[in-house]
């Protein structure tokens, strides 16, 4: 399942990123407090399965867990832009994945479903058959083999933000609802859609 949200976004002015690394660390050490807690949490199996389930090597998949361990480490976290630190913050809390989009960059048909071959015309040659991808009218935009098509992502001249929320087999409803609702709560979300296997197609905003 995996739900959008359509919201707002602006870059940072001259301090915005003032208490952004403060708050996502701290956020970070209350939802896990130890490295251990992070490596023994059983949603490393639940991500390895869903990727190794769609033929695509899980060792080569960043996921929640991997980024939220690996800022844990290194007690640090550089500010990117106002939507996608919070979304980053919701991410390390609830394990549940985020990207955010240029929202005048999507089309207004995503679907969340198997790939038909590699796409022609998006720089994603390379996409199995099989595999789970995000596209739009225009191609696709994300594939776990290939990443983020080029020019898709938000940035500081993006008017709009979409941002999408993946959950996967072994995470519980309500983390995944709860993620959902708080980034769209604290963003200010417009419209939000949510997609499944009984509903792969939908319009955003």
């Amino acid at each position: 399942m995996t739900a959008f949200l359509l919201v707002p976004s602006a870059p940072y002015g001259a301090v915005g990123f003032a208490d952004t690394e403060r708050r996502v660390l701290t956020r970070l050490r209350a939802s896990h407090q130890t490295e251990e807690s992070i490596r023994e949490n059983p949603l490393w199996e639940s991500y390895r399965s869903f990727y190794a389930a769609m033929n695509v090597k899980p060792s080569s998949v960043s996921t929640p867990l991997k980024q939220a361990l690996r800022i844990m480490r290194r007690d640090a976290y550089r500010p990117i832009h106002p939507v996608v630190d919070v979304c980053m913050e919701i991410e390390y809390s609830t394990l549940c994945s985020f990207q955010v989009y240029d929202g005048d960059r999507i089309g207004r048909s995503v679907v969340y479903g198997p790939a038909d071959g590699p796409g022609a015309d998006d720089g994603m040659q390379n996409v199995r058959p099989g595999e789970l991808v995000l596209s739009d009218e225009h191609g696709i935009i994300h594939s776990p083999t290939c990443g983020n098509g080029a020019g898709r992502l938000v940035g500081d001249t993006s008017g709009a933000a979409l941002i999408r929320v993946l959950r996967i087999p072994g995470t519980a409803a309500d983390t995944f609802t709860g993620a959902v609702d708080e980034a769209a709560g604290r963003l200010s979300a417009a419209d939000v859609l949510v997609l499944s296997a009984d509903s792969p197609t939908g319009k955003c905003g």
